[in-house]
């Protein structure tokens, strides 16, 4: 993956299946000028090498290999509306375990 084409907010597909987001870019790292790209999984930033490798020249699950498709997140939103409208919403809670807390509470308003 070329974390050069990335931008703020992008989704991210890890080698693991998981799903990050990108962050920022950091210029002039001195500790660690390998990693310069942070992404953003589960509330945990984590950093990245240009290809996208959590550590240069090893395999781990955090490794970036792709962007995920709009198209997809766009179907699972059809999926959803159409199972809330069915009053079915075992998978939907399923999708939700899988989500950091962080995330869900980002999700709902402030009270």
């Amino acid at each position: 993956m070329d974390m050069t084409q990335c931008k703020h907010g992008d989704k991210l597909l890890l080698r693991s299946g998981e799903i990050a987001t990108f962050d920022i870019i950091v210029k002039n790292r001195v500790l660690v000028p390998k990693y310069p790209y942070c992404i953003v999984l589960d509330g945990v930033m984590r950093t990245v090498t240009k290809e996208g490798l959590e550590f240069s020249g090893t395999t781990t699950p955090f490794d970036v290999i792709g962007f995920v498709p709009n198209d997809l997140i766009d179907k699972a939103l059809v999926q959803i509306k159409e199972d809330v409208i069915n009053g079915d919403v075992t998978a939907i809670e399923e999708l939700l375990k899988n989500v950091s807390i962080e995330s869900l509470k980002s999700y709902l308003p402030e009270e």
